[in-house]
């Protein structure tokens, strides 16, 4: 991707002068204190089949200078990859699951002509999938600031991902009276710097999450022997364990992509504004967006393919028809991502906790306890290397309910997942009530703002000082407020404790044995800043100079740069 440094304000060109500077003095140390593995790195990153950017481009004036960003992200995956599973994944072995999984990785926007092949659909053989590069995927994908892409091309089962620059653009849609209309897009805001992550902080976590898409994807054989294809579950229901790949669609990319215009017509409802998505077909008929396609062609494969997703699972359901009935997944891939950064910097500040923070809380409390179940590292080894038999020991579980109803481990956290991300959880309907409190309380839209953007809101427990403080700014100064104040910071208070036991409780509900104050993790972390220091009194030694403090440090998070997939 490339960057216009002279389109940047003085702040965000001085952060990718650091950027660069700590770009460049990572891979110095690492050339030095492990050639041999940054060797095999570059080696995968010249195969022809793969197609991955190499460096981030910045251009100023008649000059450019790049920044090698995929050799340094690529090892440090692997990297982090061995260290937070106390070595029970190698780097090599990773190092080969990255770039057989990962054959397209690019920074930036898609390219017509070029990226047309990459595929966004249910599955690999759905006839309702898009090109990325077409306008129509990036309306309904308007809020992904990262995605990762498994398709077939030409038979070969393939996978892409793509890292999204923030931006506004006017080319997506237009209004009802045919003038362009302005749609801002997320991802990495590369032409302002000056807020929320530093941006090598940003490119580590949201690759780190990414590339583990594609670690917890599992090609299997004919794969009974690994796990069930179908299983019934204590609570009645069949899911299904894998996709079985029989056929797959592709866009022609010999031909050049023609697009109806698309618009987007507002209206007016009792609860505000209502928008709706249209293109007009040749006849003039209006039909929703959803409804365009792009004539993909359809092939069966040479032999069935067996791929098992992570965690997720498809349930069966009675009409024969299925539905994926799990997202739990996301929490392990960014739990396991966050690990990874630390595990690169134990020092960093500023990594992104804003995301998937119920599925994190799940994937971590399961993580320890089951490490010391079994062996320190063993859950990240399992799910970057063979997540079925993750899938596998979560389903054998049998966790009963309150109300003595049975389910099993994998679908006992999953519901809970399910609720929240449908907002169907008590704290989801005490947000949704609480624009009708402020009402009721008299709130200014000044003082609701401030109200929202506290953090106290986002913690998991509540001190005695953080609850009078969220009480007071309730009251805002008006002593009627008092009981209408008191009775939602209690209710708050209670929903944070009963979510509390749910999290303590989920080790005990699945078999496994209780952490203790995350110490497992704590000392890996310490493991890893000792051999960090060891290894730059090995830099000084050689006479390489290692970055100060001030060049390193962090500014902390704001708001999530990045949407789903991440």
């Amino acid at each position: 991707m490339n960057i216009n440094l002279e389109k940047v304000d003085k702040i965000t060109l001085s952060k990718y002068e650091e950027f660069k500077n700590q770009v460049k003095e990572c891979l110095s140390r690492y050339e030095k204190t492990d050639k041999e593995k940054i060797d095999l790195v570059k080696e995968k990153l010249k195969r022809p089949e793969i197609d991955w950017d190499a460096s981030l481009n910045l251009q100023a004036k008649d000059t450019e200078e790049k920044v090698d960003v995929s050799v340094l992200l690529a090892y440090e995956y692997c990297k982090a990859s061995e260290r937070i599973t106390k070595g029970k994944v190698k780097f090599e072995d990773m190092l080969d699951k990255l770039f057989e999984g990962v054959t397209k990785f690019k920074i930036g926007n898609p390219k017509p002509g070029i990226d047309d092949e990459c595929i966004y659909g249910k599955s690999v053989d759905d006839e309702t999938a898009m090109p990325i590069t077409s306008k129509k995927y990036r309306l309904l994908a308007k809020d992904a600031g990262a995605q990762h892409l498994t398709y077939v091309r030409e038979g070969k089962l393939k996978g892409a991902i793509f890292l999204y620059p923030e931006e506004v653009r006017d080319d997506l849609i237009k209004d009802s009276n045919g003038n362009p209309m302005q749609v801002k897009t997320n991802g990495i805001n590369f032409y302002d710097l000056r807020e929320g992550q530093s941006l090598l902080t940003n490119l580590r976590q949201t690759a780190f999450h990414e590339w583990n898409h594609n670690a917890e994807k599992e090609k299997l054989e004919n794969s009974e022997e690994t796990i069930p294809y179908e299983y019934q579950s204590e609570d009645g229901k069949v899911y299904r364990n894998y996709q079985k790949i029989n056929e797959y669609v592709e866009y022609d990319t010999s031909k050049a992509m023609q697009e109806p215009d698309y618009i987007c017509e507002t209206f007016k409802t009792i609860d505000g504004e209502r928008r709706e998505y249209y293109f007009e077909n040749q006849e003039g008929q209006r039909w929703y967006l959803n409804a365009s396609n792009f004539g993909l062609e359809k092939s069966r494969l040479d032999s069935e393919l067996y791929v098992s997703i992570g965690l997720t699972t498809t349930e069966l359901l009675p009409n024969g028809k299925t539905a994926i009935h799990n997202q739990v997944t996301e929490g392990f891939v960014e739990k396991t991502a966050r690990a990874m950064v630390k595990a690169i910097d134990p020092d960093v500040k500023d990594i992104d906790e804003g995301k998937y923070a119920d599925h994190v809380a799940v994937a971590d409390t399961i993580i320890n306890s089951r490490d010391k179940t079994l062996e320190e590292g063993q859950t990240f080894a399992d799910f970057l290397m063979h997540s079925t038999q993750l899938k596998k020991d979560l389903e054998t579980r049998v966790v009963t309910l309150g109300n003595g109803q049975r389910t099993d481990g994998l679908h006992y956290i999953s519901d809970f997942i399910n609720a929240s991300r449908s907002g169907n959880t008590r704290k989801a309907h005490f947000f949704k009530r609480m624009n009708k409190v402020a009402q009721e309380l008299g709130l200014t839209e000044e003082q609701i703002v401030t109200i929202q953007q506290s953090d106290l809101w986002h913690k998991k427990e509540l001190t005695e000082d953080e609850q009078e403080s969220l009480r007071d700014s309730l009251i805002a100064g008006n002593d009627n407020n008092k009981d209408l104040a008191e009775g939602a910071v209690s209710e708050f208070v209670d929903i944070l404790q009963q979510e509390k036991e749910f999290y303590e409780g989920i080790p005990d509900k699945l078999g496994y044995d209780q952490r203790e104050d995350s110490k497992t993790t704590t000392q890996l972390y310490q493991e890893i800043l000792k051999e960090m220091k060891d290894v730059k009194l090995l830099d000084k030694l050689q006479g390489l100079e290692t970055p100060s403090k001030e060049k390193t440090e962090k500014i902390a998070p704001t708001n999530p740069q990045n949407g789903e997939d991440r």
